[in-house]
């Protein structure tokens, strides 16, 4: 008696393994859980100078800002010559923000301009931009289309920090 119940409970729990295993190999094969990041294309060019944690103490950087705060003053440095990825996208934004900037009357097409003619972002973050803003012809939908390619958390294009 007692030895058809260990066979009877060993079979038991191998039956619920193995449809356990089933359900999850049904569940996860196949499915698309995007390109990781390290198989992802670099979008940004390998920098010449890099960022670095102690970049500005051993590297001449000139203030940009200074904020009070407290009893303390908060200085808001830059090196004009870093190039690391993040420098790079701050180029292709301020690009494009620029140009936007610059026209008298923004039109779908004169943003698609802007864009098409910012050089300083990637080929493939212009192109995203061009397939995500697709016909927009208000500035909301371009505007929603730049956030999502190169602001928003998990756009394409937001390089990592360093």
């Amino acid at each position: 008696m007692r030895r058809g119940l260990a066979r009877t409970l060993l079979t038991a729990a191998l039956v619920l393994l193995l449809a356990v295993g089933g359900w999850l190999a049904f569940t996860f094969v196949g499915r698309d859980r995007g390109t990781p990041v390290s198989e992802r294309p670099a979008l940004w060019k390998p920098p010449v100078r890099p960022w670095e944690p102690d970049h500005c103490e051993r590297r001449p950087c000139r203030p940009l800002a200074a904020l009070s705060v407290g009893p303390s003053d908060l200085v808001l440095l830059v090196d004009p010559e870093l190039d690391d990825a993040v420098a790079q996208w701050g180029d292709c934004v301020d690009q494009f923000r620029s140009c936007v900037d610059r026209l008298q009357n923004p039109t779908a097409a004169s943003v698609h301009a802007c864009m098409a003619n910012a050089t300083a972002c990637p080929a493939p973050c212009r192109e995203a931009f061009r397939r995500r803003a697709g016909d927009a012809s208000d500035l909301a939908g371009l505007l929603a289309a730049f956030s999502e390619v190169y602001l928003d958390l998990d756009a394409p294009c937001l390089p990592s920090s360093p």
